[in-house]
């Protein structure tokens, strides 16, 4: 067996370049785009600070915060038109489909995130805010 040769080896790995880290865009775009349709949309969240996203390997775990006017119609209301902006994003950018991987998890209301009754241990884990509104 000639040692020297390289046949039947594999030849090194190819990796595509590294995205561009347009997180800072995503999180502007879909914010203002929600809060566009849900007015009652005062901040939102997410489950990560900043350095720790990865463009094309991490999502955007994200959570709005309400307005304490929110009603069960509201709410409703506003996870339809989440949705929509969640497919209109996805069509219009398709680079974002890996951020957009999922809808936003438990959104809530001001009171809500401030009341020791209906305190959640993840709300302490919640950076990234961005609001135009609220407290």
């Amino acid at each position: 067996m000639d040692t020297d040769s390289s046949e039947g080896m594999n030849p090194a790995p190819s990796f595509l370049p590294r995205p561009p880290n347009d997180f800072p865009e995503f999180i502007e775009t879909y914010y203002h785009e929600c809060r566009a349709q849900v007015p009652q949309i005062e901040a939102i969240a997410a489950k990560w600070i900043f350095e720790d996203l990865i463009p094309g390997l991490s999502d955007f775990d994200a959570r709005f915060i309400c307005s304490d006017t929110m009603t069960a119609e509201d709410w409703c209301k506003m996870s339809m038109a989440v949705g929509q902006v969640h497919l209109d994003l996805c069509q219009r950018h398709p680079k974002w489909t890996r951020i957009l991987e999922h809808l936003p998890g438990v959104n809530l209301t001001w009171d809500e995130l401030t009341s020791e009754e209906t305190y959640y241990p993840e709300y302490k884990q919640k950076t990234g805010t961005l609001h135009e509104a609220g407290p």
